[in-house]
This record gives C-alpha cells, structure tokens and sequence, in this order.
C-alpha cells in the first residue's frame, strides 16, 4: 500500500512539473513543488499514527493536497497509446481519465 502510494506521489509530482512548466514559463515549477511536497510531508507526519492503521487514508490526502495541482487529463493521456487516445471518444477519455484516479 505504501509503494502505491510513493508512486502516485512520483508520478503526481512529476506531473505537476509538467504542468508548471506548460503553464508558467516565465516561471519557475520548483516553488509550487516545494509547498506540495511540504503540505504532503506535513500531512502525512502529523497524521502518521492513524496511517498505520487506516494507510487508505493516503489515498484522502493525496486528493486533497496534491490532485488539485495534477494535469489528471495530461498525465493519463500519457500513459496511453497515442493512435489509440486520438481514435477514443470524449466520453472514453473521460471514462479512463476517472479510472486512472482510483
């Protein structure tokens, strides 16, 4: 459960590079990935007891600090084959872009 939950926080920060560095680019990404990845640590210190009890609570707090700077819909489309993402209908891409959170 924790591996999976390194890996979405990987994978989260790297996306929000990516998206920071699309959005701002007279802007640096590495503030908005500092205050993120401090709110997360904060998060999961002060929450570390019941962790260990409940780890699904990770799941709560990567939605609740981290999702909210994530490109869901960039970083899905990336995991995916191109021809195949161009060929689904938005309602597939939706569909899949809700799948890829769980």
């Amino acid at each position: 459960m924790l591996k999976k939950a390194f890996t979405t926080l990987v994978l989260c920060l790297f996306s929000i590079t990516v998206y920071a560095a699309q959005t701002t680019a007279s802007q640096s990404p590495l503030p908005l990935m500092k205050t993120v990845a401090n709110q997360m640590l904060t998060q999961l210190k002060n929450n570390r007891s019941t962790l260990r009890r409940n780890p699904q609570m990770i799941d709560k707090i990567v939605v609740k600090v981290l999702l909210p700077h994530v490109d869901q819909f960039r970083m899905a489309r990336s995991v995916v084959n191109p021809n195949s993402w161009r060929n689904a209908t938005p309602q597939q891409k939706k569909a899949f872009v809700k799948q890829f959170r769980t």
